[in-house]
């Protein structure tokens, strides 16, 4: 009776977790995309954001360096990581462990919140990262995400 039990327990987690993959990926509501006033695009896909933040974008549609940037520890940034870059916060900071490690890339420059964020990409040139709706500022723009 227990074995019946632990493995219909066992299945019902492997469909719970299939489930979950099933859900389509959506657009993230609760984060924005800000960038310095000087980054020529106003708008970028899902997959452009996510090759920015891993490294493999490095360049804006002017041919400007890209310089992007990531929140520490907060619900903003597992939000982001989840919703753009399908990875945890944890998986991020290893791939770019190993992006260093194998000479690659150089991580991000990481801030504490998102107000040094935003002041960081409203006075660097060609500067992007996120903030919540919340904390947006009229010194940034706000890419649209197709």
């Amino acid at each position: 009776m227990k074995k019946r039990i632990a493995k219909l327990l066992i299945f019902a987690m492997i469909m719970g977790i299939s489930a979950g993959a099933c859900i389509p990926d959506a657009v993230a509501t609760d984060v924005l995309i800000i960038c310095n006033k000087n980054v020529p695009d106003a708008s970028l896909s899902k997959d452009d954001i996510r090759n920015i933040f891993l490294g493999m974008k490095t360049e804006w549609s002017n041919g400007k360096k890209i310089v992007f940037v990531t929140l520490e520890d907060s619900d903003i940034n597992e939000s982001f990581m989840k919703d753009y870059l399908s990875k945890t916060p944890f998986q991020f900071t290893a791939y770019w462990r190993k992006q260093v490690f194998t000479g690659k890339g150089k991580p991000p420059k990481n801030f504490p919140d998102e107000a040094a964020l935003s002041a960081f990409v409203a006075n660097t040139d060609g500067a992007v990262g996120y903030v919540s709706p919340v904390a947006r500022q009229d010194s940034v723009n706000v890419i649209s995400v197709k």
